[in-house]
């Protein structure tokens, strides 16, 4: 009797083919993860820019009606009293210029006679994602008052745009 040997073709991948295709995927994938990187970045960027332009043109559109640009903040009843840190309102120029920037329902939770600090429903503790630019991480950082007695307490909100 003649024995046949039945020899078994399978068709597949070697381990050390498929390391090498795994290797060649993980390159390309390293080559492609800082282009995407920047793209985000580039994106994130034009919103910041995008936030500024709008600032801008609330700015311009507060001037027209009032005549003036806002004022950097309020201490105090004039510019003498700039210098007295407890004294006014100490409301930040973006108070005033809510109403440009499409947030008339903020704007009117202000009681711009009293201080930041007494306001019934804390209007200056939410943050606004006009204020905020994607690139950094100020979302969910607060500053609290710590220097007036009858203020400690107070958060408010951080943005990363100044006056």
């Amino acid at each position: 009797m003649s024995q046949r040997l039945v020899t078994l073709s399978t068709r597949g991948f070697t381990l050390v083919e498929l390391l090498v295709v795994i290797g060649i995927i993980g390159i390309l994938v390293g080559l492609l993860l800082p282009a995407v990187q920047a793209a985000r970045e580039s994106g994130r960027r034009t919103g910041c820019v995008n936030h500024l332009k709008q600032l801008g043109l609330a700015i311009h559109n507060f001037e027209s009606q009032h005549g003036r640009l806002p004022r950097a903040g309020t201490n105090g009843e004039s510019y003498e009293d700039l210098s007295i840190l407890h004294l006014g309102g100490k409301h930040s120029w973006i108070v005033l210029l809510l109403p440009f920037i499409e947030d008339q329902p903020l704007y009117d939770q202000f009681d711009l006679t009293k201080p930041a600090n007494e306001q019934a429903t804390n209007p200056q503790s939410p943050q606004l994602p006009q204020l905020m630019c994607a690139s950094d991480d100020v979302e969910g950082r607060e500053f609290e008052e710590t220097d007036c007695p009858l203020c400690i307490g107070t958060m408010y909100a951080k943005g990363n745009y100044a006056a």
